[in-house]
């Protein structure tokens, strides 16, 4: 498989912030990750401590938090992006500092690609299952153009 960059369209994303958030968590049945920027999948998605008493929900079926939950759960509109193939860490690394080929699938991480503020989580699958990128929308047009021309330019280097 070619290293190739595309859209996600199949997850929702809520956030959960203040007290009471891992309590929220429970009541829907999701898990809790122990540690603050770590990531725990579900059957359909993930949950990402993103703070002390914050975590991002991502749900395939477009969660819907509980009536009775308390208001600090909101939903969120970031641009994702998949990037995956076997040589996605390569063009990870001509992009971001932090070294791509220590993530394991499941691993979080929050930081810049490409000048833009992302959130990170490896993808599992058959090895090269790549990275899923969250970002702000207003800088996902940009951030796919800069991922785009890192990997045509890596084709044409290496073909």
């Amino acid at each position: 498989m070619s290293t190739r960059i595309t859209e996600e369209h199949r997850l929702a994303l809520h956030q959960l912030v203040g007290p009471g958030a891992a309590e929220a968590l429970a009541d829907s049945g999701l898990p809790q990750p122990p540690g603050e920027l770590e990531a725990l999948p579900h059957d359909q998605g993930f949950v990402a401590r993103t703070g002390a008493r914050e975590y991002l929900v991502a749900h395939r079926l477009g969660w819907t938090p509980d009536v009775t939950m308390p208001p600090w759960c909101f939903e969120r509109c970031d641009r994702l992006l998949r990037l995956q193939g076997k040589t996605w860490c390569e063009v990870m690394s001509e992009l971001c500092s932090h070294d791509m080929r220590r993530m394991s699938p499941g691993d979080w991480f929050m930081g810049s690609v490409g000048g833009v503020d992302v959130w990170l989580y490896a993808m599992g699958g058959d090895g090269d299952g790549g990275v899923l990128i969250g970002c702000d929308p207003s800088l996902g047009d940009y951030l796919r153009r800069v991922l785009d021309a890192v990997i045509a330019d890596r084709y044409q280097r290496f073909n």
